[in-house]
């Protein structure tokens, strides 16, 4: 099938569409459906138009469609399933309280209040930032906090074996 892709793209693409309509229609007789699409503002726009077009086909079936998505989902697909009955809703961050409960389990008992602040400041209430930065500052690593969460993750990976760090970068 690759080499009928390189000769008739238009052609593999929609055998793509049909597999998959196929595979989600064979599942739905068993039951009801949750798919599940994570950042789904970096999904290609043939994929996204090929899960509207199976949303299309199947409505009558107990498939349910959850997108999650940063906000520039509306700059990467403006028309995002224009057609289908959408739910939106955001995530907030984390109440401050809620997020210096985090902070503290996290660093563990003990933690000084100006440790915890030093977390919490940058984390603005993401949960994954704030658990990278307890992690990174339980681990006993610099006190000094990379300006982003991809900073610290990249911090996290020069930590590591090289070997490992070169598997996990590839």
């Amino acid at each position: 099938q690759a080499f009928s892709a390189r000769r008739a793209p238009a052609a593999f693409t929609q055998h793509v569409r049909s597999a998959l309509e196929d595979l989600l229609c064979a599942r739905c007789e068993l039951g009801p459906l949750l798919l599940v699409l994570e950042d789904l503002h970096l999904g290609d726009r043939p994929s996204v138009l090929a899960i509207d077009d199976v949303l299309d086909r199947l409505r009558d079936r107990p498939l349910v469609v959850l997108g999650l998505a940063r906000p520039e989902i509306d700059a990467a697909h403006p028309d995002l399933w224009a057609n289908r009955a959408l739910t939106r809703g955001a995530v907030r961050p984390l109440a401050e309280r809620a997020a210096g409960k985090l902070a503290e389990a996290l660093l563990g008992e003990g933690a000084s209040t100006d440790r915890v602040a030093r977390v919490l400041e940058p984390a603005e209430g993401n949960p994954f930032f704030l658990e990278e930065l307890a992690r990174s500052g339980a681990g006993g690593r610099d006190t000094s906090m990379p300006p982003t969460l991809v900073a610290l993750v990249q911090q996290r990976l020069e930590s590591l074996d090289p070997e490992l760090r070169r598997v996990m970068r590839a």
